[in-house]
């Protein structure tokens, strides 16, 4: 199915679990790749065995496309570039801070599952993942 597709888009998780076989027939095949994942370690690995094939390849692998990742991604763009249009003399915008006051909806079995995993990661890569901004850098720093 893969060496058929242009683009997997994946949305059932845990990725940890099932994942890792698609993203890899992904950069077999030359197919991108897109899901919806929170799951920080197992892309921090996906990055370690992929990213440099991938590039070479030209495969688009974009992980976190999901609720957890869009709403502040486009939020953050969206006060950076409004800050650059009213004040364009303005430095580079480093951060943006969102914060979420209220959300509606249900964790779904996947996503419960996804925590599971999270936690068998240990407490010292939460802490490492949580404290380090740069944790998804590839290693070249691109």
């Amino acid at each position: 199915m893969v060496s058929q597709a242009r683009v997997i888009i994946s949305t059932i998780g845990p990725y940890s679990k099932y994942g890792t076989p698609v993203v890899d027939a992904c950069v077999r095949f030359g197919t991108d790749y897109v899901d919806i994942t929170g799951e920080t370690p197992w892309i921090r690995k996906m990055i370690d065995a992929y990213h440099t094939e991938a590039k070479n390849k030209g495969i688009i692998i974009v992980p976190s496309c999901g609720f957890d990742s869009v709403p502040s991604d486009l939020t953050a763009l969206v006060a950076a570039n409004h800050l650059y249009s009213t004040l364009p003399s303005h430095p580079p915008t480093k951060s943006v801070k969102l914060s979420v006051v209220r959300m509606a909806g249900g964790v779904s079995g996947g996503t419960l599952n996804s925590i599971a995993g999270l936690m068998d990661e240990g407490a010292n890569k939460m802490v490492e993942m949580a404290t380090d901004p740069y944790y998804l850098n590839d290693a070249a720093g691109e």
